[in-house]
């Protein structure tokens, strides 16, 4: 199923599964891949947040 995705989007939903099973959870929802998203400092979309005034550590704490 990922075999289409980058290297960079393929660690994210991997990060986002873990996140889910870490919560014991049976999904993974969209607070796991923004979680799995925030996994990787380099990301364009961490940038992005960081540029909105947001920190990865405070959108992390709020989910």
């Amino acid at each position: 199923m990922l075999e289409r995705f980058t290297e960079e989007s393929r660690r994210a939903v991997r990060a986002a599964v873990d996140a889910a099973v870490l919560e014991h959870g049976e999904r993974v929802h969209t607070a796991h891949l923004l979680l799995g998203v925030l996994s990787n400092p380099s990301c364009i979309a961490v940038r992005v947040i960081e540029r909105r005034g947001l920190a990865a550590d405070q959108v992390r704490a709020a989910l």
